[in-house]
Order: C-alpha cells, then sequence, then structure tokens
C-alpha cells in the first residue's frame, strides 16, 4: 500500500474520530453559551476543532501528492473542498454563538461528504 493511501485512510480514521466527537459535543453542550476567545477552555470543542486542523493538513497534503503523482486529483480535490466548507460553517456556527442551526447542519453534511471521499479516496484504484 503506498504512502498516499495510508495518508488518505489516516485522514478518513480523524474525520471518523472528529465526527464522533463533535457528536458528543452537540449532544452534551459542551459549549459556550457566548463566542468566546478562550474556547479551548471546553475539552469535547477544543478536540473536535484541533482534529478538524490536523485533517485539513493532511487534506492539503494529500492534495499536494495527488497533483505531483497526476493521480486521484479531482477526488483530493473534492475531499479538501468539502472539507473546508464544513470547517468554515463550523466557525460560523460558533460565531453565532452556537445557535444557527443552519450553519450546524451544513456543517454536518458537508463532514459526511468529506467523510465519504476521503473513504473513495482511501480504497480508490489508482489508474
Amino acid at each position: 500500500m503506498s504512502n498516499f493511501k495510508n495518508l488518505a485512510w489516516i485522514n478518513f480514521v480523524f474525520l471518523m474520530v472528529q465526527f464522533f466527537v463533535g457528536w458528543y459535543v452537540d449532544f452534551s453542550n459542551d459549549f459556550p453559551s457566548t463566542f468566546s476567545a478562550n474556547i479551548f477552555l471546553y475539552g469535547g470543542l477544543a478536540l473536535h476543532i484541533v482534529l478538524g486542523l490536523v485533517v485539513g493538513a493532511i487534506g492539503i497534503t494529500l492534495l499536494i501528492i495527488s497533483s505531483k503523482r497526476k493521480t486521484n486529483m479531482r477526488t483530493a480535490l473534492f475531499s479538501l473542498i468539502f472539507l473546508g466548507i464544513s470547517g468554515v460553517t463550523g466557525l460560523l456556527f460558533m460565531v453565532t454563538n452556537f445557535l444557527n442551526n443552519t450553519y450546524s447542519n451544513l456543517m454536518m453534511l458537508f463532514s459526511v461528504l468529506a467523510l465519504m471521499s476521503y473513504f473513495y479516496l482511501a480504497i480508490e484504484i489508482e489508474g
């Protein structure tokens, strides 16, 4: 298995963990009532944000590797776009004091799309 595939699997697993941590944060209400700079005092939310940054960095790395190898570029690009939209809507959800459920739903939708596309990237046959 190539390093590219290994990185895609690692990103998929991290994204799964982030998704379940996001569920925990949502169901336990582990976020502040108002947006503040001390957002990292909330453990589940902090882990969710840090995992998002790690997954984003791995996604950028996968896109760079795929562009150099000239394979899987579209899948890596769409995966990163889905991940980026999920992250931006998550930040907008935070800025709106966790009250705008439209941003929350968009975050969840695009994270599921990113999850599916990184899974496809991990199992896709190189050609």
